[in-house]
């Protein structure tokens, strides 16, 4: 998907609009569905590769179906992966959670040694069962699809990390992830954290890391996906605005340093349990001022 979005973008954001409106596409590239995260890959785009580590989208089944489709040598893969992307494009947000898992794995035995198509197809599998715990009442524990999630992502950091460095040199990489996944320590869903293993992997090469997580202050909106803005303080800022809010800049975003406040734990003993955590996950917190949600480049189609 991230090759898909880079591709799209170098004909700039109109190519990707008309991209992800065709097609029922409008959700199938979180979160570069949205014009301001758009804008963030473009401004990136000359400074180096650009990677995705997460797993497939739920509703962006019938795009890897259908490259699936593409890619195969096989005939009969390619009927299977073709029946499948209709039905996808039918359930877009249920079919990947709900497929029998027998119908993927025949879709990569019908696929011999060297079948192109066999990573996608595996990526597509490994996805399924992240997902299940979520969406099957049989899928097994959201502590095992978590981990799941995050081992991924562990791996698929190391594969591009490895394929991007030249001549013994790494480079410098900048991550931009929910912060469950770049808190330092267990992350909030309790499996040892894709942000941990970045900064232990820089230690062993002689780097460092700096966190930075990014909440939602008062007055400040956030889109769904499916096209629902709403207030996100109570989400995110509420739990936290006992030790945050005085401090607060009068407008505009606020910029908090948590790593002084690592030597003073007296200075907030009395903080609630996610407020004192957040010192010790992240080197520093930006709470948003007033800001208005983001926008789909592809406006979704009306129900």
């Amino acid at each position: 998907m991230t090759r898909l979005l880079v591709g799209q973008l170098r004909g700039g954001k109109p190519a990707l609009a008309a991209w992800l409106g065709a097609d029922q596409r409008q959700r199938a590239i979180p979160f570069y569905v949205w014009d301001e995260e758009a804008d963030f890959i473009l401004s990136s785009m000359a400074r180096g590769p650009i990677c995705g580590l997460d797993q497939t989208f739920i509703a962006a089944a019938h795009v890897h179906l259908d490259e699936i489709a593409r890619l195969t040598r096989s005939a009969r893969a390619r009927a299977i992966a073709t029946a499948m992307a209709a039905e996808a494009r039918a359930d877009l947000m249920g079919f990947l959670g709900k497929v029998d898992m027998a119908r993927l794995t025949a879709l990569r035995t019908a696929m011999a040694k060297g079948d192109p198509a066999i990573p996608l197809t595996e990526q597509l599998i490994e996805s399924t069962l992240i997902y299940a715990p979520f969406t099957r009442d049989d899928g097994g524990s959201a502590y095992a699809g978590n981990l799941r999630r995050e081992t991924m992502m562990k791996v698929n950091f190391l594969t591009n990390l490895k394929a991007a460095s030249r001549g013994g040199r790494s480079p410098k990489v900048l991550m931009k992830f929910g912060s469950n996944h770049l808190a330092r320590g267990l992350s909030p869903t309790h499996v040892p954290s894709l942000g941990s293993f970045v900064a232990e992997t820089a230690l062993g090469m002689g780097k460092s890391v700096f966190n930075l997580r990014m909440i939602c202050g008062p007055g400040t909106m956030q889109m769904l996906f499916d096209g629902t803005p709403y207030d996100c303080e109570a989400d995110e800022f509420a739990p936290l605005a006992v030790a945050l809010k005085p401090w607060l800049l009068g407008s505009g975003n606020t910029l908090f340093d948590m790593r002084p406040l690592r030597e003073h734990p007296g200075l907030w003993k009395d903080w609630p349990a996610e407020a004192k955590e957040i010192v010790w996950s992240y080197d520093a917190v930006v709470v948003i001022g007033a800001s208005g949600p983001s926008n789909f480049l592809a406006p979704l189609p009306k129900p």
